[in-house]
């Protein structure tokens, strides 16, 4: 895995994890007003109200099509974002549309970017729980009753369902555009227990983008010093916590109300499970503001009366994206193949939810099961994906995987940019992942089926293929004396030359070509060499291709700095003859 991009697969895709599990019925409605798809729900716990301008949060599924203040004023303006509706105050509680919805000085436009965003919906009154609002909401029934709204799982209501907040305490946010902050704590340890639940604790709604808590399985003589830092305050993180925090617990992204684990499977913790979490905050502050804070967190709900089976999740795949500019239409995939699914499975395996993630310039994504070269079926299939409206597919019954079975993952995006897009953290950046939930845990690293080009990391890692690649035995090609020797060629008079006039001597050209008959430096495993050890095989590949021409332009130069050197002689001659 190159190691920046190993960092950045940590870094925001899991803000998917916890998406809405429905598409709106009015996709196309969303689109048309900034922050569409991400406005809060008045009693919040992260949730968002999904159908803007319908009194139900759904939007019209089995309603009538009831619009709200909001929705008649839009249906006015002809279902587009105006002016005049953005200056309007539709549900009358002193803040116009555009401030609640996060565009205040009406300058957004149908695929621009909002200015902030959404602080409170625009159809319905708030502080919903003052006088003047109660009169004006009292058409909203018990869809604004907080109490029965938060209860997004049927968990929660189990006998003897225990909870425990882990909460960062009131935090500075940096004035810069992203953040990754972590802080370690220990989970409850007095039974055996699963995690059936999760709820988010929001504190700053402008800037807390997503959350995922780690589990985290420290060796006995893990250094109880930095244990202890990390339990103290948070601290600047990004791939994951700590190298021992590597397995997710609990997930949050905007719009969500947290996770609700399904009745056949539970996440293990205490006793004979995690003992200690880390839950690491996703601050977006695009506006670089000043002075923020944060105390966000999240609740864990917890039970003694253990589930059947140990859940787990894994995560598929492709980490080189190059989007052309101006392009339409492209497609990148990756494979989680039988080889290495044999491999990592012990057993059959049972999905119970999957979800797709990209970014703005994701259109569509597909993740498809193959067995014996026989398509399956699809886990997921979008092909109108929104990165602000996340989908999770849930399964039930689950869907069965078996060992050996192929797991395909595709892509395609479309960009209206002059620069290449590639892939990369921000969301201004790509990726392309998919997150697949399952039962009974098995016991591999859950990122064994990412793969770079075509370069799979779990060929790479699982112990059956002894760390060699296409012949390559690759750590020790990275880790040991190759790098070295390269570096050193390029500080001295081997292939030195070239950093100062980027030409090739013929001692970097024959060094090139010797090197690159490596089995580590071939096709894409040596590009992906070459990225993760900062090697510049390019130059050396650059260097061996010209030799042919680079032998005859030595020729060339030779003779005629030979046949300079005489006439320069000839003509120092007769000066002196003269």
């Amino acid at each position: 895995m190159l190691l920046s991009l190993s960092k950045m697969y940590w870094i925001n895709v899991i803000a998917v994890i916890s998406g809405i599990t429905c598409v709106s019925s009015h996709t196309n409605y969303g689109d048309r007003i900034p922050n569409g798809y991400r406005v809060p729900h008045p009693c919040g716990g992260g949730q968002t109200w999904e159908g803007v301008g319908h009194h139900y949060p759904g939007g019209a599924r089995g309603t009538g099509g009831i619009r709200n203040r909001f929705g008649i004023d839009f249906k006015l303006a002809g279902l587009m974002w105006t002016h005049e509706l953005c200056r309007k105050d539709s549900d009358m509680d002193g803040l116009t549309n555009g401030e609640e919805l996060g565009d205040p000085n009406c300058n957004w436009k149908q695929g621009d970017v909002p200015e902030m965003e959404a602080k409170s919906h625009p159809g319905i009154c708030e502080p919903i729980d003052s006088v003047k609002c109660q009169e004006h909401n009292e058409r909203f029934g018990d869809r604004l009753d907080c109490a029965k709204v938060t209860k997004h799982c049927p968990a929660l209501s189990e006998p003897g369902m225990k909870s425990k907040d882990l909460r960062f305490p009131l935090t500075p946010i940096p004035g810069t555009e992203t953040v990754y902050k972590c802080m370690a704590y220990d989970l409850p340890t007095d039974g055996d227990f699963h995690l059936a639940s999760t709820t988010p604790i929001i504190n700053n709604t402008d800037i807390v983008h997503h959350m995922i808590l780690f589990g985290c399985d420290f060796p006995e003589n893990f250094n109880k010093t930095v244990l202890y830092r990390m339990k103290a305050a948070p601290y600047t993180c990004e791939m994951t916590p700590h190298k021992y925090c590597n397995h997710f617990l609990g997930t949050w992204t905007y719009g969500h109300p947290g996770d609700c684990w399904s009745k056949e499977a539970g996440f293990r913790i205490g006793r004979y499970g995690t003992k200690v979490a880390a839950l690491q905050i996703h601050w977006n502050n695009p506006r670089k503001l000043l002075g923020q804070k944060d105390s966000s967190g999240m609740t864990i709900h917890y039970t003694g009366t253990r589930r059947p089976n140990d859940a787990s999740m894994f995560i598929l795949g492709q980490e080189y994206l190059e989007i052309p500019p101006r392009s339409n239409g492209v497609t990148f995939s990756s494979v989680c193949p039988s080889e290495c699914t044999r491999e990592m499975f012990q057993e059959k395996i049972y999905i119970t939810r999957a979800a797709n993630h990209m970014h703005y310039y994701g259109k569509k994504q597909r993740i498809s099961i193959y067995r014996n070269g026989t398509k399956i079926r699809d886990l997921t299939d979008e092909d109108n994906y929104n990165y602000d409206h996340p989908i999770f597919h849930h399964f039930n019954p689950p869907v069965e995987v078996l060992p050996g079975d192929d797991i395909v993952t595709e892509c395609t995006y479309a960009s209206d940019k002059v620069k290449t897009i590639k892939f990369g953290a921000g969301t201004s950046d790509e990726m392309c992942y998919g997150f697949l939930t399952y039962y009974p845990r098995q016991n591999f690293l859950q990122t064994l089926c990412i793969q770079w080009k075509s370069v799979q990391r779990c060929v790479r890692k699982l112990p059956k293929f002894k760390g060699i690649y296409n012949g390559c035995e690759w750590r020790s090609f990275t880790e040991g004396s190759n790098k070295a020797v390269i570096s050193q060629a390029f500080s001295n008079d081997t292939c030195g030359y070239y950093h100062h006039h980027k030409i090739c001597s013929s001692n970097c050209t024959d060094f090139s070509q010797k090197i690159l008959q490596h089995p580590c430096l071939q096709g894409d495993l040596g590009d992906f060499i070459g990225k993760r050890t900062k090697m510049p095989i390019d130059i050396l590949r650059s260097c061996a291709e010209s030799s042919a021409e680079s032998s005859a332009n030595r020729v060339t130069f030779e003779a005629v700095a030979f046949a300079s050197l005489v006439i320069c002689y000839l003509h120092i001659q007769n000066l002196y003859r003269t």
